[in-house]
């Protein structure tokens, strides 16, 4: 009678059969990762460039004004913008409220 082999792969040079093949570790550096992107820029200034305030006030007013087609800057129609930025914010103002 022959006994059954044992379930596992063998080992070929080169490869990596320890920490690099467990699903823990690729959790565990993506969290690290993700961690460090999302902190990295926790002590900022909050809006960090000067068209920052342009965009957030353009997207307020469209906001207010309700004319998602025409973007407002000082109550006056601005179009050198794409419009696409200034709907996700208007949209997040709405949401998360201004």
């Amino acid at each position: 009678m022959k006994s059954a082999a044992p379930n596992h792969r063998p080992s070929v040079p080169g490869t990596y059969d320890g920490l690099f093949s467990d699903p823990r570790f690729h959790i565990a550096l993506l969290a690290i990762f993700s961690i460090i992107l999302i902190f990295s820029k926790l002590s900022g200034d909050g809006l960090a460039n000067y068209d920052g305030c342009f965009y957030a006030q353009k997207a307020k007013e469209m906001l207010q004004t309700r004319s998602w087609m025409t973007i407002h800057w000082n109550g006056k129609p601005s179009f050198p913008n794409p419009p696409f930025y200034l709907w996700l914010a208007a949209l997040s103002y709405k949401i998360f409220g201004v």
